[in-house]
């Protein structure tokens, strides 16, 4: 048996941990936040769930198969329907009343056609600039789901089966670097690990590596994009599931239009918009404009808002980087930004199972 120290407790970290302690480790995660999950949970507000924009769940991707193992009860999900969906200045993503617009979007999805507005759209919306076939498949057959427990609760299963495996977790613990075994903590304190995975984001990563002597990691460019996430009394959205603006690269849905159980009466708009040659505030502004064009008078409806400047969606594949670099010191990687077959909150779990994967099993 190893002892086995994860940093980090969103969806990367949480996966580490679980293929460690099925694997026979003893298995410790230390998250410096007090709120679990990452990026990809989300926070109660007068019972709505309030997060950092639009997650979709790829039915029966990692992430989907994982919560329906871990649990009895089957997570409670609604399809995000691509008849819902609309762009701007186009109309419908997936025509629903016109066969001739039907046929046509069925040629472009066969042939690949990336000229196809309606195929643009759905590779924006599926993949917001990572890519993914399976994914824009899934979209145009409406298997891309939203979580009507909000991720908060898909979390929560992940939590609890980890607490059934016997998985340790300090909250409010920061790693300032690694020396050999030891495990320095800011708080002056260490702690002792035979393997260490770093599943605490890009940037935290690098920290800890360079102050542990280490290479720096390779410069990697990602996807970023500020989100806002509010809760309305009102229904000031257009009744789609979705609208789309591939010029300005924004989209806005209407969370409980897609899951009406999600929260209470009102709407649960959550919007996104890629950040491209602008600052993180400039690109929330922006937003803040589309949400003023599109859902008139929002702002007077308020019940609970979470803005964020800059959040990270992802790295395309071509630029992540492998998870075993640091192996010699058996420091290994785990996030969305390490080679795996999946995207977004399912490349960031299955890069934690992997990265679990490659130290031995115990004995």
């Amino acid at each position: 048996m190893a002892r086995v120290l994860v940093v980090g407790s969103g969806l990367a970290g949480l996966g580490a941990a679980l293929e460690s302690a099925i694997r026979g480790h003893q298995v410790v995660i230390l998250e410096k936040r007090k709120q679990l999950g990452g990026k990809a949970t989300s926070t109660d507000f007068d019972g709505i769930p309030v997060g950092f924009g639009p997650h979709l769940l790829l039915k029966n991707g990692p992430l989907h198969k994982l919560c329906k193992k871990l649990s009895r009860m089957k997570p409670k999900t609604s399809p995000l329907l691509a008849g819902k969906i609309d762009i701007v200045n186009h109309g419908p993503l997936k025509p629903l009343d016109n066969v001739q617009k039907s046929i046509e979007l069925k040629r472009a999805l066969k042939n690949n056609d990336v000229h196809n507005i309606s195929i643009q759209a759905a590779d924006f919306i599926a993949s917001w600039g990572l890519k993914s076939d399976i994914r824009r498949k899934a979209l145009l057959s409406n298997n891309l789901l939203t979580t009507n427990e909000g991720w908060q609760g898909l979390i929560g299963r992940i939590m609890l089966a980890l607490d059934e495996v016997g998985v340790y977790l300090e909250q409010g613990r920061t790693v300032e670097k690694i020396e050999g075994k030891s495990v320095i903590l800011a708080d002056g304190k260490d702690t002792i690990a035979d393997y260490v995975i770093l599943a605490c984001g890009l940037k935290e990563s690098n920290r800890i590596l360079k102050n542990s002597g280490l290479q720096d990691l390779p410069n990697i460019p990602t996807i970023s994009a500020s989100t806002i996430e509010v809760a309305l009394d009102s229904y000031p959205f257009s009744g789609k599931h979705a609208e789309i603006d591939l010029e300005q690269k924004v989209a806005i849905f209407d969370m409980r239009r897609i899951a009406p159980n999600l929260t209470g009466l009102g709407s649960h708009i959550s919007a996104l918009k890629i950040i491209d040659d602008v600052s993180g505030q400039e690109n929330l502004e922006q937003l803040e404009q589309a949400l003023d064009s599109r859902c008139s008078g929002w702002k007077d409806h308020i019940i609970s808002i979470r803005k964020t400047k800059n959040v990270s969606i992802g790295v395309r594949g071509e630029d992540r980087i492998s998870a075993d670099i640091y192996a010699q010191n058996n420091i290994f990687l785990a996030g969305d930004w390490i080679e795996n077959a999946h995207i977004l909150s399912d490349a960031a779990l299955e890069s934690g199972r992997q990265s679990a994967r490659l130290f031995p099993k115990a004995k």
